[in-house]
């Protein structure tokens, strides 16, 4: 004897929402399953150092040409852990090295703002102004020691102005 189903009411809003929880549980074990298993195979990168035959050197992924040299070289998966308390002070450091730089600038900009707020300076003294330099000093010529004579071009009684007049 046939069985009689029971009516459900599927509207079109229900199915539809059906539908697309379905396809979001299945994105999610995608992802997962994705995620899974990058964790569980560490990623290793093949790098190959190639020397050409003029010497250049390249590092590619791919492995070397025949016309060239190469060897794979290993790459570490993991690096050691970082050393919190050297961080930290090396980055104490350089704000302490930020502050001092910051300083230095604020007081080159109080410098300059007093340079320009000070009056101009007097005019240089035109050249009638100048007065007459005199010469203070040994002759040329004259030595302190002994054994030394005058320079040859040397005149006796001459000063760097000229000769001298009685």
């Amino acid at each position: 004897m046939p069985t009689a189903r029971r009516p459900t009411s599927l509207s079109p809003g229900r199915i539809l929402r059906a539908a697309h929880d379905r396809a979001m549980q299945r994105a999610v074990v995608a992802t997962l399953a994705a995620f899974l298993s990058l964790a569980l195979h560490p990623a290793r990168a093949e790098i190959f150092r190639c020397t050409s035959p003029a010497g250049a050197v390249t590092y590619q992924q791919d492995p070397c040409d025949a016309m060239e040299r190469g060897k794979k070289i290993d790459v570490p998966a993991s690096y050691p852990t970082p050393d919190s308390a050297e961080r930290e002070r090396l980055f104490a450091r350089e704000a302490a090295l930020d502050r001092r730089l910051e300083a230095e600038r604020d007081r080159w900009n109080r410098e300059a703002l007093a340079h320009a707020m000070q009056p101009a300076p007097a005019p240089a003294p035109e050249a009638s102004d100048v007065p007459e330099v005199v010469w203070v000093g040994a002759p040329i010529g004259f030595h302190h020691h002994p054994f030394h004579r005058p320079h040859p071009f040397a005149r006796r009684g001459a000063t760097p102005r000229g000769p001298v007049h009685n």
